[in-house]
């Protein structure tokens, strides 16, 4: 008898116990049935020995691992796995071939590589021969046993060495006759979740590269779904890649350096985009799960490098904004973008802009430029203001996004060429019982567009919905005007003050309805002794040469969109 029989199994020195072991001898054998403990799990061995002399060992381990056991780090079993081990060891060099029996519903996870196909029975053999310092995978296969006929999923070969008194991978080869998931290429499984993929390839731990041929199919990256892509594996990698980027079409092609670690460096990365639609995101998060794709770990965090990243996409939309035909093209860089993006058209006139992106936090910092757009049109769909402006202008507006483009903080500046303020001509003013046009109090008919045909200059500030320290200059013949305040894009709502001076000598001798335009300013517009307290403000009207200047200030409240206005309006004496 053999008591406290002690061993170690050989990639993962995981302990083997045996606490009595009665060895039965004839002339020239041996052989034994014990029960032990693989780690913490039941075993069962047999062994026989035969050949004293020539040292012939063949035996067989038995046990059933469960989620119990803990001994090789990084390693679960998902419910259970039945294992059998059968050995022969002649001239020190042990052979040994390994049977798991994996159920419905089971599971083995080994860092980024499990087996997958939970909803099958299933098989893994494997074949091992120690000689020296080297064990030689000599051949593995995993495939599927719910019939007779066995369907292999996966085969292939490897080879470890020892150093420092453990055996690490040299390489291992892997080949598919149907596809095949794609978590059992524990390499591949950091980059991506769940899919699947067929081919011929070829892993070399030393090099950290992989060789050969294979596609992948319905896998995840990110925010990319990969409906599929065929994968070249040479000196360098060539990928060309087809699928859906927040459910819109995308295709790729991308040359990477062959090495794969958590540095991932790319030479050239075209990616073409059907659509980008901008939503607003929601806080709440969600497991995207895809019909038979088995999605089971994280995608790693990885320091990605783009050398040449080209950006094509037909259509970006935000609310009742599109852009068409747009290209980017820059640089990616410990996880910021940094990029060019081409001229195009908007607005009857042009756009390009430069900046960057962090995908760290999901921020940008962004220049625009325009150049000859139609002022009408971009403030309706950026601003919400249709018709309250006319001209061509340009105009420079610096942003700052945050939670992709949620949170926009941004400043603007621009000049309108033939400008023309639809929204304070026309406006009806409510003044003491007296319904008064600006144009009216002017003598000046602004319902002409020639009447105001001058340049518009200001800036603002733009916070998510609303527009701050707007400031405006405009100046003509008879006319100037400097106007602040603040809007709200969604609501309408405005409160701006308007500062302006105009030729009293312009409105001598006209009458209105038969009545002189100067009883109806008397009579409309009370004095007041602001000048002094208002003079910071005055002095940002635009230089005239009038030959008898006016001042007049004016408040508006309200829905600039919906004729809500209220209106307060005042001469003031200088």
């Amino acid at each position: 008898m053999i008591k406290n029989l002690h061993a170690k199994t050989v990639l993962f020195d995981v302990p083997i116990i045996f606490e009595n072991v009665v060895l039965n001898f004839n002339k020239t054998n041996a052989y034994t049935k014990a029960k032990g403990f693989l780690g913490n799990e039941p075993v069962f061995l047999t062994l026989d020995i035969s050949g004293l002399t020539e040292r012939e060992v063949k035996g067989d381990v038995s046990t059933v691992l469960t989620d119990k056991f803990n001994y090789i780090p990084n390693l679960k079993i998902l419910n259970s796995a039945n294992v059998n081990v059968k050995f022969f060891i002649k001239d020190k060099k042990p052979k040994i071939d390994y049977l798991l029996h994996i159920e419905k519903g089971s599971d083995i996870y080994y860092k980024n590589i499990f087996l997958g196909l939970k909803n099958k029975n299933r098989i893994f053999k494997a074949q091992t021969l120690k000689d020296g310092n080297n064990l030689y995978l000599k051949d593995y296969r995993y495939f599927i046993a719910d019939s007779k006929k066995e369907k292999i999923v996966v085969y292939g070969n490897g080879l470890f060495t020892k150093k420092s008194d453990k055996f690490n991978p040299l390489f291992i080869s892997c080949k598919t006759s149907v596809y095949a998931p794609l978590s059992v290429v524990g390499s591949l499984g950091k980059y991506v979740q769940g899919g699947n993929f067929k081919g011929d390839l070829k892993f070399d731990f030393l090099k950290e590269k992989l060789y050969g041929n294979f596609e992948v199919a319905n896998t995840k990256f990110k925010e990319f779904y990969v409906k599929s892509a065929k994968i070249l594996a040479g000196d360098k990698i060539k990928i060309l890649g087809e699928g859906f980027f927040k459910k819109q079409k995308f295709t790729c092609e991308l040359v990477a350096k062959n090495q794969f670690g958590d540095d991932v460096y790319v030479y050239n990365l075209n990616l073409f985009l059907d659509k980008f639609i901008i939503v607003k995101s929601s806080k709440k998060t969600t497991l995207n799960k895809f019909k038979n794709v088995d999605i089971s770990s994280t995608v790693r965090n990885l320091n990605i490098t783009i050398e040449d990243w080209k950006i094509k996409v037909n259509t970006i939309k935000k609310d009742r904004i599109i852009l068409e035909n747009i290209a980017l093209w820059g640089k990616l860089k410990e996880n910021v973008f940094d990029f060019t993006m081409d001229k195009f058209s908007f607005a009857k006139g042009s756009i390009k802009a430069n900046g960057k992106y962090n995908f760290n936090n999901n921020s940008s910092d962004i220049n625009f430029y325009a150049e000859n757009i139609d002022s009408n049109i971009v403030a309706d769909l950026l601003f919400n203001l249709p018709d309250q402006i006319q001209g061509t202008a340009n105009a420079s507006l610096h942003a700052e996004t945050k939670n992709v483009l949620d949170d926009i903080q941004a400043k603007a500046e621009f000049s309108i060429d033939n400008g023309y303020i639809n929204a304070i001509a026309d406006k009806e003013l409510l003044i003491r019982q007296n319904k008064v046009k600006l144009q009216d109090l002017t003598n000046l008919d602004l319902s002409q567009n020639e009447a105001l045909a001058f340049d518009i200059k200001g800036a603002f500030n733009i916070k998510n919905n609303m527009l701050e320290n707007i400031n405006m200059t405009t100046v003509q013949k008879s006319l100037a005007l400097f106007i602040e305040g603040n809007y709200n894009i969604h609501t309408g709502y405005a409160d701006i003050n308007l500062y302006g001076k105009y030729d009293e000598e312009m409105s001598k001798g006209v009458k209105i309805v038969h009545i002189p335009l100067n009883l109806i300013l008397n009579l409309v517009m009370r004095k007041e002794n602001s000048f002094n307290k208002y003079s910071d403000k005055l002095n940002k009207i635009p230089k005239t040469n009038f030959e008898n200047t006016k001042y007049f200030r004016a408040k508006a409240v309200g829905n600039i969109n919906k004729e809500k206005l209220k209106f307060e309006i005042k001469k003031i004496k200088n």
